[in-house]
C-alpha cells in the first residue's frame, strides 16, 4: 500500500469539519512561476523545471504521492486517510485499457483490453468480492470492443468492428452474458469506431412521462490513417443519439463543433452531457495541431435530451482527456495525460490520481476508471489500482 504524502494544513470546511494532513500544492503555482520556468505538454506539472527551490520541492514532492490536490474539496473527497490498493497485476501492456463499468448486480468492474496470448481486445470483469478477473461474456466474439456503460441490466458496449464487419453499440445481459446489437449503421452506412457510450434518463414530476437516450461517440480512430483496424472513414466523426422508444437514430454533434469525439458522460439528473475531444495530433505526440484541442466540452440536454449550449469546460494538461465520468456531486473525473483529474461542476480542478505513481511503466496511460460507491478503481493498463474515498462519490 502507498501512503499519502502529508504535511500540515489547518482543518478544512466541507459537509463538515475535517481535519486532514494532507500535501497540497498551492494553486497560484499553476498560472504564476518566476521567469524561466520550463514545461512540457509530455510530462505532468510537477515536472515544471527551472522554478524556484522552494516550489522544485514541493513539486518534486507531489511527483511521489499518488494524490495531489490543488484545492480543499479535493481533500475533502480524499478524507483523513485515503487508501491505495492493488488489485491486479502487473501484466501485459494494454490489458486493463477502457471500460471502467460498475454492475452492482454482480458487484463487479467491466473493463476491455488485451490478455496475454490474445489477438485483441476483449470484455472482462473483476468480482470485487474476491478479486478475481473473469470473462463476463458468453460468446466473446466482440470486435474491438471499448467504452461503455451500464443501464438497467444491461452493460452497453461501443464496439469498433474490423475491416469486414462494422462496429457499433451492443447491450450484454449482466446475468446471461448473451450480447445483442443496439445500433451498427446509419441508413445503411457503417460507423467508423465507436468509441464510448452513455445513457441519460428523465421523468417529468408532473405527468410521470419518462424520456431516455442513449448517446455514443463515433471518430475514425480506427481507420487507416491512425491505429489500421477498420477500414476507411464513410461517416464524418460524430456524437449520436438513439432514441429506443421512438427507434430514431440521429447525429447530435457533428465533427464541425468536436473533431474527434471520444469520452462521453451524462450527469446524474440528465441535464447536462459532456464529450471529450481527443486531437490525432495529441495522441501521436506532436502536440498542438490543425484539428481541435484537447478538451471536454459540456451541453445542456433539453427535456427531450437534446444536446444545446455547448462550451468549453476544461483542456487536458498533458496528452488527451479520454474516458469521463459525473460523479454524484456533479463533478466530472477525467482520465488524462496526467492520471485521473478531478474538476468541480465549474471545470477548476481540484486534484489528480497521480499516473507517475500509478503506471508500471511510463508507455503506458490510464485510459479510464470507475467510480463505485466510496471508491476509484483506475484502470493503468498493466495495473488495477482500488483507492477508498473519504466520501461517497456514485
Amino acid at each position: 500500500m502507498i501512503s499519502l504524502l502529508t504535511f500540515l494544513l489547518v482543518c478544512l470546511q466541507c459537509d463538515k469539519d475535517i481535519a486532514a494532513n494532507i500535501i497540497r500544492v498551492p494553486r497560484n503555482y499553476t498560472f504564476q512561476l518566476s521567469a524561466g520556468f520550463n514545461g512540457s505538454l509530455g510530462g505532468n506539472f510537477v515536472d515544471t523545471t527551472n522554478v524556484d527551490p522552494d516550489i522544485a520541492a514541493i513539486l518534486a514532492s507531489a511527483a511521489e504521492s499518488p494524490f495531489i490536490s490543488y484545492d480543499a474539496e479535493f481533500e475533502c473527497i480524499l478524507g483523513p486517510s485515503p487508501t491505495l490498493q492493488l488489485l491486479a497485476g502487473p501484466v501485459d501492456r494494454d490489458f486493463a485499457l477502457e471500460g471502467g463499468i460498475y454492475v452492482e448486480e454482480t458487484n463487479s468492474i467491466w473493463f476491455t483490453g488485451i490478455g496475454p496470448g490474445e489477438a485483441g481486445h476483449v470484455v472482462r470483469a473483476l468480482n470485487l468480492s474476491n478479486n478475481t478477473i473473469y470473462k463476463p461474456v458468453k460468446d466473446n466474439l466482440i470486435l474491438r470492443p471499448n467504452g461503455g456503460t451500464y443501464y438497467r441490466g444491461y452493460v452497453y458496449i461501443a464496439s469498433w468492428g474490423n475491416r469486414t464487419v462494422t462496429g457499433g453499440v451492443l447491450a450484454i445481459n449482466v446475468h446471461t452474458g448473451e450480447a445483442e446489437t443496439v445500433v451498427n449503421n446509419y441508413f445503411g452506412l457503417p460507423f467508423n469506431s465507436p468509441n464510448d457510450v452513455a445513457w441519460a434518463e428523465r421523468t417529468d414530476p408532473s405527468s410521470g412521462f419518462r424520456r431516455r437516450a442513449v448517446f455514443f461517440t463515433d471518430n475514425d480512430f480506427g481507420a487507416p490513417n491512425l491505429l489500421n483496424e477498420t477500414g476507411p472513414a464513410v461517416l464524418p466523426s460524430t456524437v449520436w443519439r438513439f432514441d429506443p422508444d421512438e427507434e430514431s437514430l440521429q447525429p447530435v454533434i457533428t465533427r464541425a463543433d468536436i473533431p474527434d469525439p471520444n469520452g462521453v458522460a451524462v450527469n446524474r439528473d440528465a441535464t447536462k452531457l459532456y464529450v471529450s475531444d481527443t486531437p490525432v495530433s495529441y495522441i501521436r505526440g506532436q502536440g498542438v495541431g490543425g484539428s481541435g484541442p484537447p478538451a471536454i466540452y459540456v451541453y445542456d440536454l433539453t427535456e427531450d435530451l437534446v444536446p444545446i449550449n455547448k462550451r468549453l469546460f476544461s483542456f487536458s494538461r498533458s496528452r488527451i482527456p479520454d474516458g469521463i465520468k459525473v460523479d454524484d456531486a456533479g463533478r466530472v473525473w477525467s482520465a488524462e495525460g496526467e492520471g485521473v483529474v478531478v474538476r468541480d461542476s465549474g471545470g477548476k480542478i481540484l486534484g489528480v490520481f497521480n499516473d507517475k505513481v500509478l503506471l508500471n511503466s511510463r508507455e503506458s496511460e490510464i485510459s479510464n476508471f470507475a467510480l463505485y460507491g466510496d471508491k476509484l478503481l483506475i484502470l493503468a493498463e498493466e495495473r488495477i489500482w482500488s483507492v477508498r474515498l473519504g466520501q461517497r462519490v456514485r
